[in-house]
């Protein structure tokens, strides 16, 4: 990001030579999003409520990769921070991987033309043009090994929920720890067959973060909805959580498959049927929620200690502690971060 920057004469030069080659399209976070606008990306509910709410907080909140860091906390408080503590490095994302996109647009001739580099081949073009072969080495070898890491954590997480959660509980129960071990084994070879599997399916999209969005659409939107509402409301049921998780996979795949197959919904790209798609899932699997949740019967108050907003257990010593040890400082301090950021983006 550095590197780019200095070399297009700064973030004003930036923004000037964009602004000269086509007006506000690649300097505007907001240009053309508006009713009836020309923006790809979507329209400005869309994106606030799709993007930045529905996909967002259930990337955020239901990953079983974050989730599973903060489930190995030693204490309440702690795991309340493990996902705080995760958003302050995360929370400058935006700003090192879209800038220096932005720096190639200027810096890599023919950049997203017809023969020229692709836009999704922007960042590895600006690491082979500008990094010397020492520094290119280790960015590459970092890359692997964010994927390695990431990859590694949804294998585990697939072993986890498989072996404890759904083959213990419900297929074979009661049988030695020496079993599991060997289940969770086999469940780490079928995960790792799976993700190959997928790979191929990736390769029908135009680029990975639509892929993302697809899938986060189908699973993380439904999972989200029911983890909030249960989390807020007493009255929520179990085999409501069971129906608003159904429902609302099945809108988001309905409404990709009227708009990608059967072309009855029109959106003004995939992303923007992606965000639309988020905000179906969230609204049928809460109305199914509540609507179950009416004809069941209610846990009570000692069943959900614990999990339930004004029910939560809470560490006692939690309010002794130094602040960057609290949780709410800390996620205000993330929240302004952010705010500062978008706003000093914006400015310029």
């Amino acid at each position: 990001m550095i590197i780019a920057v200095k070399e297009v004469g700064g973030i004003g030069a930036l923004f000037d030579a964009l602004g000269a080659r086509n007006g506000e399209a690649f300097t505007s976070a907001w240009e053309g999003t508006g009713p009836g606008g020309a923006n790809a990306f979507g329209d400005v509910f869309g994106i606030v409520v799709g993007l930045g709410f529905c996909l967002s907080f259930g990337y955020w909140t239901t990953n079983f990769a974050e989730v599973q860091r903060a489930m190995a906390a030693k204490s309440t408080n702690a795991a309340r921070m493990t996902p705080i503590i995760g958003a302050y490095p995360k929370v400058f994302i935006p700003l090192i991987t879209i800038l220096p996109g932005m720096c190639a647009l200027v810096l890599i001739p023919g950049l997203g033309e017809p023969g020229g580099v692709e836009y999704n081949n922007a960042i590895p073009a600006l690491m082979d043009a500008y990094l010397p072969a020492g520094a290119l080495g280790v960015a590459v070898t970092g890359l692997v090994a964010a994927f390695m890491a990431g990859m590694a954590a949804n294998v585990s997480s697939v072993n986890a929920v498989f072996t404890y959660d759904l083959w213990e509980e419900y297929v074979r129960p009661g049988r030695s720890d020496a079993y599991y071990l060997w289940v969770g084994r086999l469940a780490t070879v079928a995960g790792v067959v799976i993700g190959i599997g997928t790979a191929f399916i990736a390769a029908n999209f135009e680029n990975i973060s639509h892929y993302f969005q697809v899938l986060f659409t189908f699973f993380n939107v439904p999972l989200f909805v029911t983890f909030i509402i249960g989390m807020f409301w007493k009255r929520a049921t179990a085999g409501a959580g069971f129906w608003g998780i159904l429902v609302g996979t099945l809108g988001a795949l309905g409404t990709y498959v009227f708009y990608k197959f059967i072309p009855v919904l029109e959106f003004r790209s995939d992303l923007h049927e992606s965000f639309w798609g988020g905000i179906v899932a969230f609204v049928l699997g809460a109305a199914t929620i509540v609507l179950v949740s009416m004809r069941q019967q209610p846990k009570t108050d000692d069943e959900l200690r614990g999990l339930v907003r004004g029910l939560e257990l809470r560490d006692m010593q939690e309010g002794e502690l130094a602040f960057y040890r609290r949780p709410v400082p800390m996620g205000v301090g993330s929240l302004v971060i952010a705010a500062a950021l978008y706003v000093g983006m914006s400015l310029l």
